[in-house]
């Protein structure tokens, strides 16, 4: 089986002309550069693991039946992949410090004020939405306004 993880959304300091730009605007050294694409390699890395971990438990929480999904098997599951999301946030935040530190208090200041430094943690979601049936909506019950028929 193949399994194909993408990885999170890259703002700030993608590998692209993008990046360059940044780069020109902080004023990033060489060695700055350097060691920032590093560390977003390393985060990439991590994330991806992480999010095939968050894959593979969902797979395996749609194959459970009504009973183990509504029971200890899925309720275990679900605290698991909890756990790693919360991971995956976590260390989106210490590799943003650590990116962080690497710039100067000048450039620092350059940086707009939500910036994440491209280590930007979004759950990614496979095609048709957040789970079973969002969007879809059923009827509601019978109206009951005087005057009309009840069915």
């Amino acid at each position: 089986m193949v399994l194909m993880v993408f990885p999170s959304r890259i703002e700030t300091f993608p590998r692209s002309a993008h990046q360059e730009n940044w780069a020109k605007h902080l004023q990033l050294s060489a060695e700055q550069v350097q060691v920032l694409r590093a560390i977003q390699r390393q985060y990439r890395q991590e994330l991806v693991q992480i999010n095939h971990k968050v894959m593979l438990k969902r797979i395996e929480l749609k194959s459970l039946n009504q009973e183990e999904f509504m029971g200890e098997n899925g309720e275990e599951l679900r605290r698991q992949i909890q756990t790693l999301r919360i991971r995956a946030r976590e260390r989106s935040l210490v590799y943003q410090k650590e990116a962080l530190a690497i710039l100067t208090p000048e450039q620092q200041k350059k940086l707009p004020p939500d910036c994440t430094m491209g280590f930007y943690c979004r759950e990614w979601m496979p095609r048709g939405g957040m789970g079973r049936g969002m969007g879809r909506s059923l009827p509601g019950p019978p109206s009951t306004q005087e005057g009309e028929p009840k069915p």
